[in-house]
């Protein structure tokens, strides 16, 4: 079964970072060696992004990489000096907004510097031992809108939580979008997902009138996937039911679930780099349970060219697209119990703000 809608197609700031660990890549896709090598050397890891929406600002990580355990806490950087700069030499410095985590906004006409299509555009990072390091120019590129999203439903066994295997009904979601950009250049394109459902809390055990609260929870969705096009391979202009992601139809759908799909436009580097990286992540199944290696980007310490260091610096023009799916309290079941032993429920159903990514606030776009 195929279902479409309509939706809004509005491009809003997503200022949220996917932080992925630098995984290892070979020649060969069939030599990879999953080995961790040993290596008491820290390297150096920068991971930046300059996007320009509605609010358009800049967001860099900065950390090391040690040989990899996958529970220690990122050993993050401190007191560096970061800096946008344009192929015209225009630079602004971004500020330190927590540990390892440098980030501005750039209004329009704020800064010399302006972020638009067609320029190019490079990161510096100084550490406070005064080592320099440079990404190469990157080409910001217009993106094009996404026109709309269907979704096919599929049923199969999975084990649930009890180990046994049950019938779970899952919904594949497919884009349509155009491929060229408005220079009529066939894009490079990345995905990124955000899905946002009504959460209820539990009115059992409480005083009447029932003193419960609506959440509305937001999460990353397929976050062991790098989703990106080659739209230079396509010898159509259009992209059609092309997939994206699939999602198991749970309690997260019983009142309502939008899932905001986040296109951006990458340069022809960009995507070589992540589609590299999503070639290791599907061979050994997570971002995080792959090795550190070889899947080299594009810094390097200005003064020795021989040292290792991990991660991109990229520039996008992002959209987003809103897709709605109504209520299905007719063919889910809902997380939390409507009748039965309060004691048996889940602590989030009697706190809905105990989970990540939750708030009492409902969003802008949500449309009961």
């Amino acid at each position: 079964m195929m279902n479409q809608f309509n939706e809004d197609n509005t491009a809003k700031p997503l200022m949220i970072l996917v932080l992925v660990m630098i995984i290892g890549l070979s020649a060969c896709l069939s030599e990879i060696a999953l080995d961790v090598p040993r290596n008491d050397k820290k390297q150096l890891v920068i991971r930046g992004v300059l996007k320009d929406g509605d609010t358009t600002g800049v967001t860099v990580s900065l950390s090391y990489l040690t040989d990899f355990v996958p529970s220690e806490t990122p050993d993050y950087v401190v007191d560096a000096t970061v800096t946008l700069m344009d192929e015209s030499g225009n630079q602004v410095v971004i500020p330190m907004q927590r540990e390892g985590l440098y980030k501005l906004v750039i209004p329009d006409g704020t800064f010399d510097l302006e972020v638009m299509p067609g320029r190019s555009y490079q990161l510096s990072v100084v550490l406070s031992d005064g080592k320099r390091y440079e990404s190469t120019l990157e080409t910001l590129y217009d993106v094009p809108a996404p026109e709309s999203v269907d979704y096919l439903t599929e049923q199969r066994l999975t084990e649930n939580n009890a180990g046994n295997l049950v019938d779970q009904e899952y919904l594949k979601f497919l884009i349509n979008t155009p491929l060229l950009n408005a220079r009529g250049e066939r894009s490079f394109l990345k995905w990124s997902f955000i899905g946002t459902y009504k959460f209820m809390e539990s009115s059992v055990d409480s005083p009447f009138p029932p003193n419960v609260h609506t959440c509305y929870i937001s999460e990353a969705l397929d976050l062991e996937h790098v989703v990106a096009y080659n739209g230079e391979e396509n010898s159509q202009d259009q992209l059609s039911n092309y997939f994206l992601l699939e999602e198991p139809f749970d309690y997260r759908f019983v009142d309502g679930f939008y899932l905001s799909i986040y296109q951006q436009s990458l340069s022809e580097n960009a995507y070589k780099y992540w589609s590299s990286i999503g070639k290791v992540v599907d061979l050994s199944g997570n971002f995080f349970e792959a090795p550190p290696g070889k899947v080299r980007g594009n810094f390097k310490n200005v003064e020795d060219d021989t040292e290792e260091v991990y991660g991109y610096f990229y520039a996008t023009q992002e959209t987003i697209f809103r897709y709605h799916i109504p209520s299905a309290r007719d063919r889910v079941e809902p997380y939390c119990p409507v009748v039965g032993d309060p004691d048996t429920a889940p602590g989030i159903c009697f706190n809905c703000l105990s989970r990540p990514g939750s708030s009492l606030e409902k969003p802008d776009f949500w449309e009961d």
